[in-house]
């Protein structure tokens, strides 16, 4: 699941896993300061977002999109166009080594926990991402079929 903050000119989009859904563990990596600004508490932290994150996941009806036709996830798109985060659909595994720097950059773009991007770097796999939506597959589906994971 992707999910998408904007705020007049800024956009951001990033991996959102609702599966494991935790404040300690969904990272806004490199969260423009416009958008980051609007949604930090009075602490200076992510709780109220946060909260009303886990209000509308369980409350609110979500309609699916056709992301050619979205203005907003194709703005979202070209701004992050160039970033170094801005491949932020799954597209498969690939059998070779998973760097250090990969398995963090991975950890904070695409919220993968860190138990499950350990087997899959322990099975010498590594993961590939796409910023193409029409490319992207099931996470899980394909950490079932290389046999990372047996649920």
């Amino acid at each position: 699941t992707s999910i998408i903050l904007a705020m007049d000119k800024s956009y951001y989009i990033t991996s959102f896993n609702v599966d494991n859904f935790d404040e300690k563990n969904q990272y806004l990596d490199k969260i423009p300061d416009p958008i980051l600004n609007l949604i930090k508490d009075e602490n200076n932290k992510l709780t109220s977002f946060y909260n009303e994150m886990r209000k509308r996941i369980k409350e609110d009806n979500f309609q699916n999109i056709s992301y050619s036709s979205d203005i907003v996830f194709n703005n979202t798109m070209q701004c992050n166009k160039n970033k170094e985060n801005g491949n932020p659909f799954f597209h498969y595994i690939r059998a070779t080594a998973m760097t250090p720097e990969h398995f963090k950059k991975l950890f904070h773009s695409m919220n993968i926990s860190k138990e499950i991007l350990t087997k899959i770097q322990q099975a010498g796999f590594t993961i590939v991402t796409t910023s193409d939506p029409n490319k992207r597959k099931n996470f899980h589906e394909e950490l079932k079929n290389k046999e990372i994971l047996t649920d």
